[in-house]
């Protein structure tokens, strides 16, 4: 396998990937999955998304919830992470009214932080 190369782009991997068969690809699934939390709650989402399921939408909502209330200790208010929780949703699903519930755990968390 050649070194990573950061100039490469999405054309030159098509290329590369255009033969393979779905061994290939459920393999390289498997390594992407298996690589990171981020991955692996992108390819979740985006399979139960088509599955019907609610458990991303739950799992990325704890996201937001945890920089005001986490689970042990006091809200550190990083809300960069509640936001970019957002934003992953949203690209992995494309599901706009998951992501406007998201928006909304958001600022109701954020005014009950304020409040408390």
């Amino acid at each position: 396998m050649n070194a990573w190369n950061p100039v490469r782009s999405w054309n030159s991997v098509k290329r590369h990937v255009k033969g393979w068969n779905a061994a290939q690809f459920t393999a390289l699934l498997k390594e992407l999955y298996d690589s990171s939390t981020e991955s692996r709650a992108f390819l979740d989402a985006r399979v139960q998304l088509h599955g019907g399921g609610g458990a991303a939408l739950e799992t990325y909502r704890q996201r937001v919830i945890e920089p005001f209330f986490p689970k042990r200790g006091f809200g550190k208010l990083k809300l960069a992470d509640a936001r970019k929780a957002i934003r992953d949703y949203r690209k992995a699903t494309g599901n706009m009214a998951g992501t406007a519930e998201l928006l909304m755990t958001y600022v109701e968390n954020g005014a009950q932080f304020t409040h408390e």
